[in-house]
């Protein structure tokens, strides 16, 4: 399985990553960073735990709200 080279959200090359709290894209490390500080991220964090804890290893995430999309830095119009 091949994983992306470019992050999804703010377009920098991505030497490591790891998968979004809210939805199921795959991010960079500064991303990934930047979502810690969002509106939705302990509910976002909470949410994922409970659903893998219940065996859903499959769970697509809480989605991003208009708070956590307008709290990003990057670029409006990515595809959060």
């Amino acid at each position: 399985m091949m994983h992306p080279t470019t992050c999804p959200r703010c377009s920098s090359d991505m030497r490591s990553w790891s998968v979004s709290y809210f939805n199921t894209q795959e991010i960079g490390t500064t991303c990934k960073t930047e979502e810690r500080q969002f509106p939705g991220y302990t509910v976002a964090l909470e949410t994922e735990s409970a659903q893998v804890l219940a065996g859903n290893l499959n769970y697509e995430g809480v989605g991003l709200s208009s708070e956590d999309y307008d709290s990003s830095p990057f670029e409006r119009g990515l595809p959060f």
